[in-house]
């Protein structure tokens, strides 16, 4: 790592650098072990009776020590000898998933703490009555993905509700999501994709902080930001593979993300009334502030399909599409799939955050095939 030039390339570096690092800490335990293990078999030659004890807690040093190397060997994945990124998101159960989200919080953070294993809180959202609708932590150590990526998925709990007046069995679902920490690794990604790219990623990093730490607690600017930030995804996207994007297609997309930020704000403002609260949770609004939470969502997703109109009378349709025909059935595809959304939210059952609704629901993914049907006869213009 002392040649010349080999800072030159700071994500190859840092990269190395670490696993220079791992590599170090396994060649000093080996060492360690073997000097262990010598000093054993000289008191075993020795024969002598009153070393019994001492030859046994090293032997049971020297057995748990080979038990974690026993354990390393298994963490061959790619990213499992790093550290990891680790998100619970409560699901179906109300109240009852909050608290079991932030049940197994505490328990990773134990486990974590008492593997030596260094945690730290990115961002956690609390729920409406007690627990967590979702938390964000780091865990850092050797082998931390390795070891937490056998948590991924959906957990449940069975239990009689303490939030239940008639302390009925309950089920709560939260769902756990591990990913490797590869911040490093991302931004050499992104310097090496070049053009506009790393800028916009800076952005939305800067936003997402900014978001996080304080916007989100600002009455409308939240769900302005949220549709503000889904939009940059599109951005950068199209900036990674030097891509020009449209007039139309941001204009779409910022309207409809918009909708959906205040679909999930409307939802929580439901939840809350039904508590009898007069003020939403480390928000910026008021229970009675859900019938114009509604109307603004609802015009925003209409006006998404509005511009979407638009652009198939533009003359940009008829140079795309061989049978722009075809692309007007997207329309009342999207129309009934806003409607259907607000309808949902509006009779109390968006759960989830909106697009993970979308990916769950049958009749929004119904609409999603039937959209881009349309959009595929359009492409390749097959006329009956």
């Amino acid at each position: 790592m002392g040649a010349p030039g080999f800072w030159d390339d700071q994500a190859a570096a840092a990269r190395i650098s670490t696993e220079h690092s791992r590599a170090t800490r396994k060649l000093e335990r080996y060492e360690r072990l073997q000097h262990e293990h010598d000093d054993v078999t000289e008191l075993l030659a020795l024969g002598e009776d009153e070393l019994g004890d001492e030859v046994s807690e090293i032997v049971e040093l020297l057995e748990s020590e080979l038990g974690k190397l026993q354990e390393d060997a298994l963490f061959t994945g790619e990213y499992d000898a790093g550290d990891a990124v680790l998100q619970i998101h409560a699901g179906t159960g109300g109240t009852d998933a909050q608290d079991w989200a932030e049940m197994l919080l505490r328990m990773y953070q134990r486990w974590a703490s008492d593997r030596r294993f260094e945690w730290e809180m990115v961002e956690a959202s609390p729920g409406e009555e007690a627990g967590l609708k979702s938390t964000t932590m780091t865990v850092k150590g050797e082998n931390a993905y390795g070891t937490l990526k056998a948590e991924r998925g959906v957990h449940r709990l069975v239990r009689l509700s303490p939030f239940d007046a008639a302390h009925r069995r309950h089920t709560a679902f939260s769902q756990v999501v591990v990913a490797p920490l590869l911040l490093v690794a991302s931004l050499g990604l992104a310097y090496f994709v070049g053009g506009s790219f790393l800028p916009w990623l800076a952005g939305y990093f800067l936003l997402t902080c900014l978001y996080s730490f304080k916007l989100k607690q600002v009455v409308l600017v939240d769900c302005l930001i949220l549709a503000v930030l889904y939009t940059l995804r599109i951005v950068a996207g199209a900036a990674a593979v030097e891509m020009s994007l449209s007039f139309w297609l941001l204009a779409f997309s910022g309207f409809l993300f918009l909708s959906l930020a205040f679909v999930k704000r409307f939802a929580e403002l439901q939840v809350q009334l039904l508590h009898g609260k007069h003020k939403a949770a480390g928000r910026g609004y008021f229970t009675d502030d859900a019938p114009l939470v509604q109307m603004l969502g609802i015009v925003a997703g209409y006006a998404a399909v509005l511009v979407l109109a638009l652009y198939l009378n533009s003359a940009d349709v008829l140079r795309l599409y061989l049978a722009p025909e075809w692309i007007w059935g997207c329309v009342p595809v999207m129309l009934f799939w806003v409607s259907w959304v607000w309808l949902q939210a509006h009779r109390g059952q968006m759960h989830d955050d909106p697009l993970v609704f979308a990916v769950k629901d049958k009749a929004s993914l119904i609409a999603g095939a039937t959209f881009a049907i349309f959009m595929a006869l359009g492409t390749v213009g097959w006329m009956p």
